[in-house]
């Protein structure tokens, strides 16, 4: 799959997340999407898969904006490089 559309089912499947009674399985499940591709197309040592370990590493509500959040950025990263 296209890492294009493959991110926006990532920040899809968050607003999901956020608009369930927030099951903790399933988040973790989602996270860890979410960082495998942020470390496949930027790196596991990059600024955005650093923060997303620092932000984005407990099953919460914020946890789930920040990591959505990170992959808006990492979209529009990628856009600017095509």
């Amino acid at each position: 799959m296209p890492m294009r559309p493959m991110i926006d089912e990532l920040i899809e499947a968050g607003w999901d997340v956020l608009n369930s009674d927030f099951d903790r399985h399933t988040f973790l499940l989602w996270r860890e999407k979410v960082s495998e591709c942020v470390s496949q197309l930027l790196g596991p040592e990059h600024a955005y898969a650093q923060f997303l370990a620092e932000h984005a590493d407990g099953a919460e509500e914020r946890s789930v904006l920040a990591a959505a959040g990170l992959l808006i950025a990492v979209r529009e990263k990628i856009r600017n490089l095509v």
